[in-house]
Formats: C-alpha cells, structure tokens, sequence
C-alpha cells in the first residue's frame, strides 16, 4: 500500500477536523455525508445523500484560517486543480453536483458551494495558475497547477 498522508499525526488530525465539518453539515442540512474510505487515494472525499439518493460528491479540506483571514486572501481557497478535475469525473460517472466544503478550524465555520453541475458545467468562479504551495499536510513544497476558487458566496454553517 503506498504511503498516505492521512495515516500521519498530522493526516490524523486533519481527518477529526473533517468530522467535525461533516457534523456541521449535518446538523444545517436535511442531507447526510458518506465518507469514501481513508485509506485509499480515492479522487472524492464523500458522497452527499438526500432521501436515500445521491445529491452530490465532496472534496472536503480543513484550514487553520478565519474568516477575516481568508477574505485577505480575496476569499480564494486553494486546492490542486488535478483533484478538482478528478472530483468533477466521478461526478460526471454520477450525475450529480459536485460540492466544495472548507472547514476553518479556528472558527468552526463550514463554507459549501457547489463547484460543478451536471447541466451548467462549472458553477463556481475560479483561476487555475501554477504555484508553489505546500506539497501536503505534512510539510514540504511543489510546484503545480491550482485552483483558487472563490468562497465569498458560500454558505456558511456553525
């Protein structure tokens, strides 16, 4: 099995702060979320059902940012851009919206937006650019494509 960043110390806090999202989720929504597994490099991090039928597909990430702070960034959340397009092709498979969840931990502040649709495309502003970010949880720094996606017209739970 190749190595996962979720099976660190860090992957492993990352992932209770991701329960915690999903509890929010839950909570403001009449949906609920399933999770695909952890310990595969699966493209989707969970699968949104509503009435016992998939809605929807998430790509869920948990920053140590707050509001304030992300809107000094022009409300834009970074993800690789490979996962967007990933996340969108099994959406396709689907047919179903597929949605962006960003966890801002200080906070406890979930923003979701729906990033793709099966009959619009694309629903969410963003610029794909190649940058240099941190390369995972973990640390490190690469180089590659990103998409910066525009959250201030996301809804926003607690």
């Amino acid at each position: 099995m190749s190595h996962l960043d979720i099976n660190t110390p860090k992957g492993k806090i990352s992932l209770l702060h991701e329960q915690d999202a999903i509890k929010i989720f839950e909570k403001n929504c009449q949906w609920q979320y399933f999770q695909t597994l952890k310990d595969s490099p699966c493209p989707i991090d969970g699968i949104l059902i509503k009435d016992g039928i998939i809605r929807g597909t998430v790509e869920t990430k948990c920053r140590d940012l707050t509001i304030d702070q992300l809107s000094k960034y022009d409300w834009e959340w970074l993800v690789t851009a490979q996962k967007i397009i990933n996340c969108v092709k099994i959406s396709e498979q689907l047919h179903v919206p597929l949605f962006g969840f960003l966890y801002l931990i200080p906070e406890k502040k979930l923003l979701m937006k729906e990033l793709w649709n099966p009959k619009k495309g694309f629903t969410s502003n963003f610029n794909v650019l190649r940058s240099i970010t941190q390369a995972t949880i973990n640390g490190g720094t690469i180089e590659r494509s990103n998409a910066y996606i525009k959250m201030d017209d996301a809804r926003i739970f607690s």
